[in-house]
């Protein structure tokens, strides 16, 4: 059964989505990109109001601007991460540097594997090459989602038929899938046949866009649109 997560900046945004009866939250700053990475004190405002029926992941920004392998500050809840791959194709060990990052997280926390859609326009390694190597870290989920979120939604850059590949490829592999990529009603529409365990938003879940506020009604209405529609619903 596809289940909806919605991406939150804050306690405050994560306590109104927990009011509608989300039971999947991704932190993040969406001003700082397709996988911002949000400052821990945001994280534990989150933390604060989510209680542990709620699964709450992070995003930790792209492999290429970490510096050096200090392991993240992330607090006792937090059962993801996510960590992208944009400009990675060229560089000879990026498995060897995602290995190691993922290395340092702690036991508890599970690594998501990042597949971007506009992977050829951002640079990252293709959709087989993150699902083989996902598997291989210890990944169980792939989010499959966009990095440049001016150049349209997921279905702009991978279509249905395609983008049920990818899913298909990361099934065969033992991995549960993630779909975002500035989702809206129509692609949610497209997109619930192809049975993903989850589908990501934050566009749609906001005022204004993804760097806007959380829009409570945004969020009930996306969560009856995925409760009606869910192929799998009884």
């Amino acid at each position: 059964m596809t289940e909806l997560l919605v991406s939150v900046r804050d306690g405050w945004e994560a306590r109104h989505v927990v009011a509608e009866g989300v039971r999947w939250i991704d932190v993040k700053e969406p001003r700082a990109g397709a996988l911002g990475a949000a400052r821990s004190e945001r994280i534990r405002e989150v933390l604060a109001v989510t209680p542990e029926s709620v699964t709450v992941s992070v995003a930790l920004g792209e492999l290429v601007d970490r510096e050096d392998e200090t392991p993240p500050d992330l607090p006792p809840g937090v059962s993801y991460v996510k960590l992208g791959l944009s400009g990675c194709r060229t560089l000879r060990n990026w498995q060897e540097r995602w290995s190691r990052t993922l290395g340092l997280l702690p036991a508890a926390v599970k690594p998501v594997a990042v597949a971007y859609a506009d992977w050829r326009t951002c640079g990252a390694p293709p959709p087989g090459e993150i699902i083989r190597f996902g598997v291989e870290f210890g990944c169980d989920y792939l989010l499959v989602d966009t990095f440049d979120k001016g150049l349209g939604g997921i279905l702009c850059h991978l279509p249905q038929q395609k983008l049920a590949g990818v899913l298909e490829a990361a099934r065969r592999f033992g991995l549960r899938v993630a779909v975002g990529g500035s989702l809206n009603t129509e692609s949610i529409q497209q997109i619930l046949p192809l049975e993903p365990d989850l589908v990501a938003v934050r566009s749609a879940a906001c005022w204004g866009g993804r760097v806007g506020r959380i829009c409570p009604e945004h969020v009930r209405a996306l969560a009856e649109l995925v409760a009606a529609l869910n192929p799998l619903a009884v």
